[in-house]
């Protein structure tokens, strides 16, 4: 580390930093950007001055010591900047004893010091990144500083204001929390402010089970599925265990059928618990019931659109739920269903889905003739007995949304967009619930429709206008039309000499040619000409320039906004004048 040093001798007068006339006093701190530790040391912020007094005293209040500018003579009290951190050493050479010689040190502190965080609980998981802890959560935060010390830690949690740290932090607000803090040393050199970002969880899962067949007081059948759900808003879930009865726990595979097949006839109680990844278990819950094998069996069958993507179906608005009660012993009394948490109803023939767009629940139940025949008196004492008899549907009233586009040349006249038979018409369309199924096009009042795979051109000229349909997956349409008009036809060329030939195809050698198009539906953009295989030129209002008894055939192109070109050719010669 690089050392400033000053030399200089004093025989009476002795030297005397600022700090040396402190004692006794407040020793400095970070407000006053120096501080003076046990041991007499002075440690001052770097970016400060340093000023000198003197006095012929210890205690003597000095003199603030005056410098003389090298090659001037105004004399002015003038401050030293440290030049850098680290330490720097003032030494006084004694003329008449060499070896009282002394050195007054200043150590410039510039480095503001390091802070860390160290999170204290057995209970973490990263998952994407995040960092997740669970309950009995502890922040240390600890700090050090390489020179003068660590005058104090601040910290704060959200938005709260800062304070100075002291203990470890407990925290437990779940959901996601930041902690802020940095550090100041004794000289005033303040930390960059540090933020740890992390989300906590101490709520554990919530499991619950769906009992699809369930008849009156808990009673099922070998036809019936229990399955079991698991929702766990934060972190997510490691674990579920289940058993039957004394059964061993057995891990439960998500969406899967709980095996009933292994039970005996009578009552049974299934068992059931979800861990979270940080270890936040759910208590143990129970679901009561009797297993007989002559129940009646139940099903939802769709009379319609539908369309299934991952755990979601969805339904189009003419769908239809048809429900279908079987029992092999008795024979089924009666069949009932509520839909979004209604009164339930007698079934009687299939019925239609709701005319609301997005989630809806159908309950059900079935009544059998042999003493399983429900739960007497009201609808909401069946709600409440079936409630885990459920089908989750989607429906889907509204078709995919259409948009279209032209890659290649346009030309805009008025109203009207013109394209070429080389533009490309590209069509999309997207659909946020049961997906886009396709899009096809056609032309207004024709029938058939053509399915759309890849971009496509119109080779027919004049006006043109096309319906785009698009289905989604429950085939619900949507339309929209444009119309647009096809130019696929060159431009004509025409030309004419300056002069009347003298005889046949021969001109004098100082005619001129003239070149015009002419465009039906946009515009000409360029004419271009060769003489005789040379490059092409673009035409600049005359062709001029041949030489006497010469042969020459032009060559002249011509094309339109929409890269429609059409070519001819002049073949003439000239005289000898």
């Amino acid at each position: 580390m690089k050392k400033n040093y000053f030399r200089f001798g004093l025989t009476i007068l002795a030297l005397l930093l600022f700090h040396q006339n402190l004692q006794g006093q407040v020793q400095g701190g970070s407000q006053a950007g120096f501080y003076v530790d046990e041991k007499q040391r002075y440690f001052q912020r770097v970016d400060l001055p340093v000023y000198i007094r003197i006095s012929t005293t210890p205690d003597g209040a000095g003199v603030p010591l005056s410098g003389t500018k090298v090659a001037e003579k105004e004399v002015s009290v003038e401050p030293i900047f440290l030049d850098g951190h680290g330490k720097h050493t003032f030494r006084h050479n004694d003329g008449l004893d060499p070896q009282n010689t002394y050195e007054y040190v200043i150590y410039g502190d510039g480095l503001s010091p390091n802070s860390n965080a160290i999170f204290e609980t057995p209970y973490k998981y990263t998952k994407a990144g995040t960092r997740f802890y669970g309950r009995d959560l502890k922040v240390s935060l600890s700090t050090q500083d390489q020179m003068s010390g660590v005058e104090d830690l601040f910290f704060k949690v959200g938005s709260q204001g800062f304070e100075s740290y002291q203990n470890a932090i407990d925290l437990s607000s779940e959901g996601e929390n930041q902690i802020f803090y940095y550090a100041i040393d004794r000289v005033g050199n303040k930390e960059k402010e540090k933020v740890e970002t992390f989300v906590i969880d101490t709520t554990p899962p919530e499991s619950i089970y769906n009992v699809v067949g369930i008849t009156e007081a808990g009673v099922i059948s070998l036809s019936t599925k229990i399955y079991l759900e698991v929702t766990d808003n934060i972190v997510g879930t490691a674990q579920t265990l289940y058993r039957f009865d004394e059964q061993e726990w057995r891990n439960y595979r998500p969406e899967s059928v709980l095996p009933l097949q292994v039970l005996k006839d009578g009552n049974h109680t299934l068992q059931f618990y979800s861990t979270d990844h940080l270890k936040n278990t759910e208590e143990v819950q129970f679901f009561s019931f009797y297993l007989d094998r002559t129940a009646p069996i139940m099903s939802a069958d769709v009379l319609g659109d539908r369309f299934i993507v991952g755990d979601q179906v969805y339904f189009s608005g003419r769908t239809k739920l048809k429900l279908t009660a079987v029992d092999n012993k008795s024979g089924v009394k009666q069949t009932w269903y509520s839909i979004d948490n209604g009164e339930f109803q007698q079934y009687d023939q299939p019925f239609y889905l709701p005319s609301k767009s997005g989630l809806h629940t159908i309950r059900y139940f079935a009544e059998d003739n042999a003493g399983n025949e429900g739960v007497e008196g009201s609808t909401s004492a069946r709600f409440d007995e079936y409630k885990h008899n459920v089908s989750a549907v989607y429906v889907d009233l509204t078709g995919p949304r259409l948009s279209f586009k032209y890659e290649g040349k346009t030309f805009q006249k008025g109203n009207m967009t013109f394209i070429s038979a080389k533009t490309n018409i590209r069509l999309s369309a997207t659909d946020s619930e049961s997906g886009l199924q396709k899009i096809t096009y056609k032309p207004v009042g024709e029938g058939a429709e053509v399915d759309y795979s890849s971009p496509f051109t119109i080779n027919q000229s004049g006006r043109q206008e096309l319906e785009i349909i698009g289905y989604d997956n429950v085939n619900n349409r949507n339309l929209i039309k444009t119309e647009f008009s096809v130019d696929a036809d060159p431009p004509s060329l025409f030309y004419h000499f300056s002069t009347v030939p003298i005889e046949g195809d021969a001109y004098p050698s100082y005619s001129k040619i003239f070149l015009g198009a002419q465009d039906g539906q946009t515009d000409c953009q360029t004419i271009y000409y060769s003489i005789n295989g040379e490059p092409k030129k673009a035409y600049q209002g005359t062709i001029s320039g041949f030489k006497k008894n010469n042969s020459y055939t032009i060559l002249i192109e011509v094309e339109d906004q929409l890269g429609n070109k059409s070519e001819q050719e002049i073949i003439f010669r000239t005289t000898d004048f």
